[in-house]
């Protein structure tokens, strides 16, 4: 797992193979006739959301120094 993250990073693999998504459709009730009445669900690789979440921490980081006050707005704080 280690060695797909690394090499994601060091742009020697383009992380095809990690981004991909199963879309199910969980039913609401018993038995549904309609689309609207299942609930979707993604079931996301789970390098592809560890390299998400290194991402999202290293941007977390800089941010603050790419986005001025004036901008809040923009920025969601959590």
């Amino acid at each position: 797992m280690c060695e797909i993250i690394k090499n994601i990073f060091h742009g020697q693999s383009k992380g095809a193979e990690v981004n991909q998504t199963h879309l199910i459709l969980i039913p609401k009730m018993n038995a549904p006739e309609y689309l609207y009445k299942f609930r979707p669900i993604g079931l996301c690789n789970v390098s592809f959301r560890m390299v998400s979440k290194i991402i999202v921490k290293k941007l977390k980081l800089i941010l603050p120094n790419l986005i001025s006050k004036a901008h809040s707005s923009f920025v969601i704080v959590a």
